[in-house]
């Protein structure tokens, strides 16, 4: 139902946290389609990192966060397209509040 989707370029210190943190709250994990990570360039191991986490790695062929962004869209199999960026951190009920909205028409 839920795609995460996290742009990102040259986040190899942040990118493994993230995505983990994603994954351990989401309290509703069948409401959790995916999680992907759309790589703008980098040039140091956010790649790597990232291919260490479960998340679905993409290169985007564009450079540019509305770029990453947009094709990450574009690949995302989940009704509802979350994007994050990959430094921040949802609250820890994220998915319930959005499954909640959702249900309410938003």
């Amino acid at each position: 139902m839920i795609s995460v989707i996290i742009p990102a370029c040259n986040e190899e210190s942040t990118i493994r946290q993230t995505v983990a943190y994603v994954f351990a709250n989401a309290a509703y994990k069948r409401f959790l389609k995916e999680v992907i990570v759309v790589d703008g360039g980098s040039t140091d191991g956010t790649v790597k990192e990232a291919q260490k986490t479960g998340a679905t790695i993409m290169i985007s062929p564009r450079k540019g966060r509305a770029a990453q962004l947009n094709y990450g869209a574009a690949q995302a199999s989940g009704q509802i397209l979350y994007f994050l960026q990959p430094h921040s951190l949802p609250p820890e009920n994220f998915i319930s509040e959005i499954v909640k909205a959702h249900s309410k028409g938003y």
